[in-house]
């Protein structure tokens, strides 16, 4: 339960942060944007992308973060 509740308060950070540097869409996380604009082929979102990738890689996480977190669906929608 408690795992949960610090899971929630990291997603809620992540997007907020994404918010603060500009991101449109305020349920999506800065790995979600930064994937999306790499694969718009943005230089700067291909070098973050490469980067958050390698710390989650790090911390136990398959290869490729970032596009794995787009939830194309979601923003479709919108």
């Amino acid at each position: 339960m408690i795992r949960r509740y610090i899971l929630n308060n990291l997603i809620a950070l992540d997007q907020l942060g994404n918010v603060l540097l500009g991101g449109n869409n305020p349920d999506e996380t800065i790995s979600s944007a930064v994937g999306r604009r790499a694969i718009r082929g943005k230089r700067w979102a291909r070098w973050a992308e490469q980067a958050i990738d390698a710390l989650f890689v790090l911390l136990g996480s398959k290869p490729g973060h970032c596009q794995r977190m787009i939830e194309w669906e979601e923003y479709n929608a919108r």
